[in-house]
């Protein structure tokens, strides 16, 4: 019986990449490869797994030296906030108007 409502992905991949996967993919007891990938997009599509993307290093840290620049800076930041110093823009319009008026203000 030769069903006709599959669909095919292609994924342009890397061959190092796509031979390193299907290792992986072996060494976990898959068949191969499209296996895993199978398994995955149908379990994704159903909800039953979320992603979530992370950095290999989020466990560096940075210098204490670059941790006081930041803290001076949000407490700049934070100083400027509460004298009304700074502007909050919440759309690209809102910026355009606020250079605009700048100019204006400027040329006054």
């Amino acid at each position: 019986m030769i069903q006709t409502d599959y669909a095919k992905i292609q994924v342009p991949l890397n061959k190092s990449v796509k031979k390193q996967a299907e290792k992986v993919a072996h060494d976990y007891g898959y068949s191969s490869l499209q296996e895993v990938i199978r398994i995955f997009i149908m379990s994704f599509s159903k909800g039953d797994i979320q992603l979530t993307l992370s950095s290999p290093h989020a466990d560096e840290h940075i210098s204490p030296e670059f941790e006081e620049y930041l803290d001076k800076k949000r407490a700049e930041i934070e100083a400027e906030t509460k004298n009304g110093n700074l502007y909050t823009a919440y759309s690209g319009k809102n910026i355009i108007d606020a250079v605009r008026n700048f100019k204006d203000e400027e040329e006054n």
